[in-house]
């Protein structure tokens, strides 16, 4: 964990550098985030959601909100070749 105190912004990563524990790993991310949107949070701040997040994008923001975020995306990229493979 680490963080910006005067913003108040805590980044946590789970970090597995064994397979044994990818599992592990990935139930303690998820309840984490779940957690941290439970509680008003949100899981991105200043860096951006990324890939490894961006599964819980619409969790986090709603589906309404990621719809109309597409349709911006779609009037500045009409045939979608900017940025493939990325949520929004």
């Amino acid at each position: 964990m680490w963080g910006h105190l005067g913003d108040r912004n805590i980044h946590m990563n789970v970090v597995c550098d064994d397979e044994n524990c990818v599992d592990l790993g990935q139930l303690i991310e998820e309840n984490l985030i779940t957690l941290t949107l439970d509680l008003g949070g949100s899981i991105s701040a200043e860096h951006g959601v990324g890939l490894a997040k961006q599964k819980y994008v619409k969790a986090a923001l709603g589906e309404a909100v990621v719809a109309k975020m597409n349709l911006i995306r779609e009037c500045f990229d009409p045939c979608g070749i900017l940025n493939r493979g990325k949520l929004v």
